[in-house]
């Protein structure tokens, strides 16, 4: 049963290499490591889908459940959920742990989302 809702900028991703795919591309991704029974992941799916509807999610969400998807879980060193990655141009821009609120989501994109491609940002794949 999902508990988040859906547009065309929400995708769910359900394998490994259409998760590398996305992540290879050009469009800024925002990756959600999510399970089904956690309610942070819950509740952080509600302000997500807020941001989303106010217009003020500038990137694609795409939803990863880290219990279907373990192997991509491991590929990005997720160890508690939810956790989130900002990913454009295969690198990965930022990461976060943890609900957060709506404001605070806002805030932690835009700030990513300034940052300069040259600025040390890891690899979207992490090596392991």
């Amino acid at each position: 049963r999902r508990f988040f809702s859906w547009s065309t900028r929400m995708k769910e991703v359900t394998r490994l290499d259409e998760l590398e795919a996305l992540s290879a591309g050009e469009q800024t991704l925002l990756l959600d490591f999510y399970m089904t029974t956690c309610p942070p992941c819950r509740r952080l799916a509600v302000e997500l889908d807020a941001l989303e509807a106010e217009g003020k999610l500038p990137v694609l969400l795409c939803k990863v459940d880290a219990e279907r998807l373990p192997q991509a879980a491991a590929r990005y060193g997720v160890r508690g959920v939810p956790a989130f990655f900002l990913i454009r141009s295969g690198k990965v821009l930022a990461q976060g742990v943890g609900y957060r609120t709506r404001a605070e989501l806002a805030a932690w994109i835009e700030t990513a989302l300034n940052v300069e491609p040259d600025s040390g940002a890891a690899p979207a794949k992490p090596s392991g």
